[in-house]
């Protein structure tokens, strides 16, 4: 219902847009990614995941959309999550400080306009992805710190790629500062938002090839192969290409993890999987993981890429 002010307005019609029923589970993951955005805009890992479940709760099927049905009925929410005050402890102040002097040091032309827009509250999406842009290099500028010996920098990531090819979470996880960040093709921030990325790759049957790593720029950048389930049913049995960079900081663990896809291979890979999501609603709707991307639903996947490739025998 309108107010009578605004009953001969035209509405806004909110457009539709088809999904398929096996792209429901990676909705999280997208949440998480776009949420990942913004992790240094928030100097504790706390006050970052109060921030993402209040944006599951928007996302919810909630009637009331408030603090408090939120914090009723979203997995880990609690009403003292989302309270907000105008100083939430004195870590965040100096948080504050420290970075519109940055700000001020590096963007003196635009911090005028970001202080009154904060005063003000007239945010739009544009301001958002400015200020979200902003964090990410005063984050950036704090945290790139180079370890001391090439070396031992060499063996945190030869032993990262280990821990992930054996299937041990933990030792992965080990490996990671507190607020390390994964980047690329898997996206996180803070290794307690990580370890459902692990769970993935390790019901996936994830294994890392032979690593090339050279020293590039403070960071440690490898070229190597990885392989799974999936890309062995497609029939790339050496795994397809793949790069890493990886920044290590000055306690020996991972900061910041970059990895993505290389070459055209990819493509026909992507295909293949959109293959499989196609015979399984057909032939498997019944075994059709739906709960999100973790361990299960990992090896769910998997075993449909095994049986769709049996099936072309």
């Amino acid at each position: 219902m309108l107010p009578r002010q605004r009953a001969d307005e035209a509405l806004l019609s909110i457009p539709k847009f088809d999904i398929q029923r096996t792209e429901i589970p990676g909705f999280m993951g997208e949440l998480k990614a776009f949420h990942g955005v913004f992790a240094d805009c928030f100097a504790r890992s706390e006050l970052r995941n109060h921030f993402f479940h209040y944006m599951v709760g928007q996302f919810s099927q909630l009637e009331r959309k408030s603090i408090e049905p939120i914090a009723l009925s979203v997995k880990d929410g609690k009403i003292s999550e989302y309270v907000i005050t105008e100083s939430p402890d004195p870590e965040y102040d100096q948080w504050g400080e420290a970075f519109f002097k940055w700000l001020d040091d590096s963007y003196p032309m635009d911090i005028e306009a970001v202080v009154q827009t904060l005063r003000t509250w007239k945010f739009d999406r544009d301001f958002g992805q400015r200020l979200g842009k902003f964090c990410q290099e005063y984050g950036a500028s704090q945290k790139a710190v180079p370890a001391a010996a090439t070396g031992n920098q060499l063996k945190v990531v030869q032993a990262y790629h280990a821990a992930i090819s054996s299937g041990d979470v933990d030792a992965a996880l080990a490996l990671l500062t507190d607020d390390a960040k994964l980047r690329g093709v898997y996206y996180g921030t803070g290794k307690e938002a990580l370890p459902w990325i692990f769970d993935w790759l390790v019901g996936q049957e994830t294994k890392y090839g032979p690593a090339d790593c050279q020293m590039q720029d403070e960071r440690v950048v490898c070229a190597f192969t990885i392989s799974d389930a999936c890309i062995a049913a497609y029939g790339a049995t050496g795994g397809l290409p793949w790069k890493g960079v990886y920044l290590i900081g000055q306690d020996g663990k991972i900061q910041e993890a970059t990895e993505t896809k290389e070459g055209a291979k990819w493509d026909d890979f992507d295909k293949f999987g959109q293959l499989v999501s196609a015979w399984a609603i057909t032939n498997r709707a019944d075994e059709l993981p739906a709960d999100g991307m973790n361990k299960d639903n990992a090896i769910a996947f998997a075993k449909l890429c095994k049986e769709y490739a049996e099936s072309l025998k």
